[in-house]
């Protein structure tokens, strides 16, 4: 297990947040399958960030299965709650990046734990 503090800073009409997990990572060599597990949680060591709005992230998991040379998939199951306030339109484009993002977890998961052909 890990401890992760990440931090955005401000990006357009969005305040800057930080973001406290704790994350498991765990990886069958036999099957290659790859699974993540993070969630919040509260530190007194790690405060919020002055100027910050802390979020929190009640699930993040995914898991990545292989099924031949070329294809992984992926399931990402997520309840993060930015807090504070969000223009809605930003809310309703927030889908849209997860497509970037399943693609950064296959090349990650390609990189890290697949050996070369």
């Amino acid at each position: 297990m890990r401890l992760i503090r990440m931090i955005n800073n401000r990006t357009l009409m969005i305040s800057a947040r930080d973001f406290l997990t704790l994350n498991h990572v765990t990886m069958d060599v036999e099957t290659g399958i790859l699974e993540t597990v993070s969630g919040s949680i509260e530190d007194p060591e790690y405060p919020p960030e002055p100027g910050y709005i802390r979020g929190t992230t009640k699930i993040l998991a995914t898991r990545l299965t292989p099924n031949n040379d070329h294809e992984t998939d992926v399931v990402t199951i997520s309840m993060v709650n930015m807090n504070g306030k969000i223009p809605n339109d930003l809310k309703l484009r927030a889908g849209e990046h997860q497509a970037s993002r399943v693609k950064l977890i296959e090349k990650t998961f390609k990189t890290r734990f697949c050996s070369p052909n």
